[in-house]
């Protein structure tokens, strides 16, 4: 007679840690893989898997793309919880002729999702600001005062219209041509 073991399963709870989506719970099994999980997602972060302990202290039992980082090696049903790492996002502001903050060549801001930048506004003589344009996806007024990042890099780049000045001539007792002209 021979004994015969069955590996013991247990419930793994999947703390999100403020995601969503994806698996809230699993069934592992003792000396086997941990199972595919569909993963969380959380906006403005990145997923790097499930530890025993947050913030991605303890041991690792998922990988980012849900699949198992080792073996369970577990054997009480246990809670995972999230390991996320905020995402930085680059807005470049070009003057595009002009000088902001004193510099006429690019500025580069790095921000996190949803954080705000207190924008200035630029200078360029003999030119009015007239706003910012932005990459294609819209614009900003000239009394536009913050920008807040989204989820992606941006790029402000000034708009300028021309000032138009009036030049009077002063003929000095001649006649002919013309008093004034506008440039």
């Amino acid at each position: 007679m021979y004994a015969a073991w069955t590996a013991n399963s247990y419930t793994i709870t999947l703390d999100q840690q403020e995601g969503h989506g994806g698996w809230t719970s699993v069934t592992a099994t003792y000396n086997s893989a941990m199972p595919k999980i569909g993963y969380p997602i959380r906006y403005g972060y990145t997923f790097h898997g499930y530890y025993t302990g947050k913030n991605g202290s303890g041991t690792k039992y998922y990988n980012a793309d849900g699949t198992s980082a080792r073996n369970c090696d577990l054997y009480v049903d246990t809670t995972l919880y999230a390991y996320w790492e905020v995402d930085y996002y680059t807005l470049t502001i070009n003057p595009n002729g002009g000088s902001y903050k004193g510099s006429t060549t690019n500025t580069v801001v790095q921000q996190t999702y949803q954080s705000t930048y207190a924008l200035e506004k630029p200078t360029r003589p003999g030119y009015t600001f007239d706003g910012w344009a932005w990459m294609g996806a819209g614009e900003l007024n000239a009394d536009q005062t913050v920008f807040t990042f989204g989820l992606s890099n941006m790029t402000l780049t000034a708009r300028w219209t021309p000032n138009i000045y009036k030049v009077t001539l002063n003929k000095q007792n001649g006649s002919g041509g013309t008093d004034a002209y506008w440039y």
